[in-house]
């Protein structure tokens, strides 16, 4: 496949955090592409994310940019329209190889959450629901993986590894649970079926059901199991499992901006503030066909706090920042984030946040590490400039250990069990002390008024 041993191939994994490299390849996530270097050959995987309104644009990017002789793309089928409109813009020639299931795909009987089967995949929608969740099977014997978005990529497929080799039974896990991770998954059970998509709560949509049940039965000639374990839950699954699976219409594509965009808006505004910059991109900007101009919200949040600061570096170093892993929410992390920053702009050495790693604190190990995280996203952009890489390297494999150890005991309240909305039948917190969800709740205020 390759010509000579100079050519680079480029895979992008969803989940991969570590950059890794030799002669002839390198693998990275999706947002570290690589634009400057030749390549033989890119591949593309979970191109279907090239459709999500918060990181699509680099899905995108990835496919009009990437300077390769051939790019191979692989992910669910939704997204061919979205592939075939990009290589007729770009001028590419497609073709198309389809890989079918080997096994089937069946809808079961309402499961009971006292009897779970074995090789069990139980979808939540919350990093507190996965672990609530989690420790009612753990309470009840059955040895559980966890796997949710706040987890290092380490843990995540140390989780699966346990569940992969029979050391756990099920994994309860976010609808993300595919991306990235080989799990040998019999059934997949919805504790619940509403999300918050990050604008308001939701009942899931018949493609994201399908999306989500159809990691079940993934061997050779396997079979799979869907099923839910409420009435409510179990006759929204089936009928969005025998509902035919709509085409996707094409009618806009999230393109996010390049250094070129933002230089060249800086010099007819005369304005050097990231985020003036990224909202004239995003609402000014016009592009042919069916590309539009996006930058996300936390995208233009994270340009102003940054601009807070006066000595401002290139534009292609302060657009490497804005994408930085930063949840500009958090404040601590945001303080961090400003202090490195002010440092880079002074030329001189950003250093790491010294803290003592605890021993059991769930939530402040996973705190620490997203703190780390953005602190080695940064390295990899800027080595010369993060002097305290290999210390951070270190504290987040003992943090990746001690993670490990925690999620393989019961750590949350003990004696809990499913609870459900008394009207709707909706899945609520097992801790809740409420006997109805926050939507019947709000209704039957709105009924008294």
């Amino acid at each position: 496949m390759f010509n000579t041993i100079c050519s680079i191939s480029i895979i992008y994994l969803v989940f991969c955090q570590t950059l890794i490299t030799s002669l002839t390849h390198s693998s990275r996530t999706i947002e570290m592409a690589d634009f400057e270097n030749a390549l033989d050959v890119a591949v593309i995987d979970e191109i279907q994310i090239a459709l999500d309104k918060d990181r699509g644009w680099a899905w995108i990017a990835a496919l009009c940019g990437l300077p390769a002789s051939e790019i191979i793309v692989a992910g669910n089928p939704s997204a061919l329209p979205v592939i075939q409109r990009i290589a007729d813009l770009c001028g590419d020639t497609l073709e198309t190889k389809d890989f079918p299931r080997n096994g089937d795909l069946k809808m079961e009987h309402l499961v009971s959450w006292k009897s779970i089967p074995k090789s069990s995949a139980i979808v939540c929608f919350s990093r507190k629901m996965v672990l609530q969740v989690r420790d009612i099977f753990q309470d009840m014997g059955i040895p559980c993986s966890a796997v949710y978005g706040d987890l290092s990529p380490e843990v995540r497929r140390e989780e699966a590894r346990r569940f992969r080799e029979g050391e756990t039974l099920c994994v309860v896990a976010t609808d993300a649970i595919g991306m990235g991770l080989n799990l040998p998954i019999e059934y997949v059970l919805f504790w619940e079926t509403d999300k918050f998509d990050g604008d308001c709560d939701r009942v899931l949509m018949p493609v994201e059901i399908q999306q989500i049940a159809g990691r079940a039965g993934r061997g050779l000639r396997a079979t799979g199991y869907v099923s839910a374990f409420s009435k409510r839950d179990h006759e929204l699954i089936e009928k969005a499992m025998a509902a035919p699976v709509p085409p996707v219409v094409i009618t806009t594509l999230d393109a996010g901006p390049t250094s070129f965009h933002i230089e060249t808006i800086a010099n007819e505004l005369k304005e050097y503030r990231l985020a003036i910059l990224l909202t004239f991109f995003k609402q000014r900007m016009t592009f042919e066909d069916v590309l539009r101009p996006f930058v996300s919200k936390d995208t233009i949040i994270t340009a102003r706090v940054l601009d807070d600061i006066s000595t401002a570096p290139s534009v292609p170093d302060r657009l490497t920042w804005v994408r930085s892993p930063l949840n500009s929410r958090d404040n601590t992390h945001k303080e961090e984030f400003q202090k490195m920053y002010h440092s880079f702009c002074k030329g001189n050495p950003c250093q790491a946040r010294i803290c003592k790693i605890p021993k059991s604190d769930l939530g402040l190990l996973e705190h620490i590490y997203q703190s780390h995280r953005i602190y080695r996203w940064l390295a990899k952009h800027f080595p010369t400039k993060f002097p305290d890489i290999k210390h951070v390297e270190t504290e987040i494999s003992t943090i990746n250990v001690r993670l490990q150890d925690i999620l393989s005991k019961k750590h949350g309240m003990p004696h809990l069990q499913r609870n459900e909305c008394r009207w709707c039948g909706r899945a609520i917190l097992p801790d809740s002390h409420y006997t109805e969800c926050n939507k019947c709740h709000n209704e039957s205020l709105n009924d008294n008024y």
